[in-house]
């Protein structure tokens, strides 16, 4: 699974490589983060300005012989990936869909039999699409700023599709797995790492290391970097409980598996606990991010 996620930023750095000019759909600009569907347990949103770091060390891990030179190519012409992780008691799939620039004319010769690709094509009824698929990536470029991977990319076209005729009207109202307010909150981060998740447990299971049971109907937050210690993220996370009856166990347990004294803040609603600069090591962020 490791290699699989690392696979996203390869495929990026390497397509990105190739090229120098910039392309622009002509139909309605489309969100990549509506073409994650709700199968998705844990949603992130990584701008690269979060951490050129964190990127650099993902495109080196898969690439080995890349050039720094190259690695600053790749970094200029990505913008923000957007990742949902579904999981189950035996297996962790995802969805990629990421904000670039790369135009659709150098996709055949990067994704060639060569390199060990192989290409169907996908028609939705309007449209057609080509899907590059290997032993462990399924890839495909619908426009010059879009990238999709992972799990069903044939589905996440087929909404790219319906939201590129119609516009952004039609994303709110199907992705009902993502409120408003937290849709908003993933799309306009800028400098940070952004998550949400509907169904928590896994999420604070991997995070802690402890089975967590905590009644909660969702957690949220972001990871931002310390400036007093390159090698650590700041966290800041968002809890909201079931009920209000939850929230006291909940703080006591939460204090105990984080190891926190005062770093709880008031929230204004009663079933919501806010925890702010819990100090968190990259590697942690890394195992976070390879599933």
């Amino acid at each position: 699974m490791v290699k699989r996620l690392f696979s996203f930023w390869g495929a990026v750095s390497l397509l990105i490589l190739f090229f120098s000019c910039k392309s622009a759909p002509k139909g309605f600009q489309v969100n990549p983060l509506d073409l994650l569907d709700n199968e998705n347990a844990f949603f992130l949103a990584v701008p690269k300005a979060a951490d050129p770091e964190l990127v650099t060390n993902i495109i080196k891990t898969n690439v080995p012989d890349i050039s720094d030179k190259d690695v600053k190519t790749a970094l200029d012409h990505i913008d923000k990936a957007y990742i949902g992780l579904s999981s189950n008691k035996k297996v962790t799939t995802y969805q990629c869909a990421v904000s670039c620039n790369i135009p659709k004319a150098f996709i055949p010769n990067i994704f060639s039999r060569k390199k060990g690709f192989s290409k169907t094509v996908f028609e939705t009824g309007t449209r057609s699409f080509d899907i590059y698929n290997n032993d462990t990536l399924n890839i495909s470029v619908p426009d010059g700023t879009t990238m999709v991977l992972g799990r069903n990319v044939p589905a996440m076209l087929e909404v790219y599709e319906s939201l590129w005729e119609n516009g952004i009207d039609v994303s709110l109202s199907e992705n009902s797995f993502l409120d408003e307010k937290h849709y908003e909150y993933l799309s306009s981060c800028t400098d940070e790492i952004r998550f949400f998740a509907n169904k928590p447990q896994s999420f604070l299971t991997l995070l802690t290391g402890v089975n967590l049971d905590l009644k909660l109907q969702w957690v949220s937050g972001a990871m931002r970097k310390d400036l007093k210690n390159p090698n650590q993220y700041l966290l800041d996370l968002n809890f909201n409980f079931k009920n209000t009856k939850f929230v006291k166990a909940g703080k006591a347990v939460l204090t105990l598996a984080f190891g926190l004294t005062d770093s709880f803040t008031d929230s204004d609603s009663p079933t919501e606990l806010s925890v702010t600069g819990i100090k968190l090591n990259k590697k942690q962020i890394y195992k976070l991010l390879t599933l």
